[in-house]
């Protein structure tokens, strides 16, 4: 069985993808993206954070709320610590970075399609420090 994965991105997507995951759509923009998750309804759903920039947070409760069997992943450059920290307790059930985009891209959907979260281990320490605060 096919991981259906949905992207949102303003940026080129351009990823070899595995035999055993399927790309559905790529939305550039916001409101293309809700509509299309919201009829869709993918596994999986990548999210630039740099689409919404100020609002992601806002975006990705909605997204959540149109889709929420999805499992959102955000994708971002050098996003600082605190803003994943605050996405992951938004529902973001992982991070990956653009740079590492080719090496990961697959490892990710196969990890998260399995309920297993994709952050390195500062962001989980950071998130049980905010939670133990």
């Amino acid at each position: 069985m096919k991981t259906i994965v949905h992207v949102i991105t303003g940026e080129s997507f351009d990823f070899d993808v595995s035999n055993d995951i399927e790309i559905l759509g790529i939305a550039d923009n916001t409101t293309d993206a809700l509509y299309e998750v919201s009829e869709l309804q993918p596994a999986i759903i990548f999210l630039d954070y740099e689409i919404e920039k100020v609002n992601t947070e806002v975006f990705i409760k909605t997204l959540l709320i149109e889709s929420p069997k999805s499992k959102l992943i955000l994708l971002g450059s050098q996003l600082e610590d605190d803003t994943v920290v605050k996405c992951l307790f938004l529902g973001v059930f992982g991070y990956l970075d653009w740079a590492d985009k080719d090496r990961f891209f697959n490892k990710v959907i196969l990890a998260v399609g399995k309920s297993e979260a994709w952050f390195s281990r500062r962001i989980v320490g950071l998130a049980l420090k905010n939670i133990h605060a």
